[in-house]
């Protein structure tokens, strides 16, 4: 009896509606909200991906460069191991050879920097080799 005479009264038909109304607003609002987070979530994934695909490509270009390169080294190392060899049996040190610290620290230097030129490269001016 109460129920039916709430039913009946338009202010509370009024108040239905809009509650419903409200209801539906904010189910609408809520599932368009989760279609955008996704949406986001995806395009973010998407991003992540390609920037993965980009670095991947990136270090297989690297990885087939060094690969080139220790090729190179390694058809050139024998060569080097013999011509050290041959430099040290036809001149061998003495027994009192001794390299200061300072005569040590240049060839570190200059080994370093050669290693670090590109072939072809020339040396800059005022780094002219220097036997001290």
């Amino acid at each position: 009896m109460i129920l039916t005479t709430l039913l009946t009264n338009k202010y509370v038909q009024l108040a239905l509606v809009v509650v419903v109304a409200l209801a539906a607003l904010w189910a609408y609002g809520a599932r368009q909200h989760s279609l955008g987070y996704s949406q986001a979530q995806n395009e973010r994934h998407t991003a992540d991906l390609e920037s993965f695909k980009a670095e991947s490509r990136k270090l297989q270009g690297l990885s087939v460069s060094i690969e080139t390169q220790l090729e190179t080294f390694r058809t050139l190392e024998p060569k080097f191991i013999e011509r050290y060899e041959n430099v040290v049996s036809q001149n061998p040190l003495s027994t009192n050879c001794f390299i200061d610290p300072d005569r040590l620290r240049e060839l570190n230097a200059a080994s370093a920097a050669s290693s670090t030129r590109k072939s072809g490269e020339s040396m800059p001016r005022g780094q002219d080799s220097e036997v001290k």
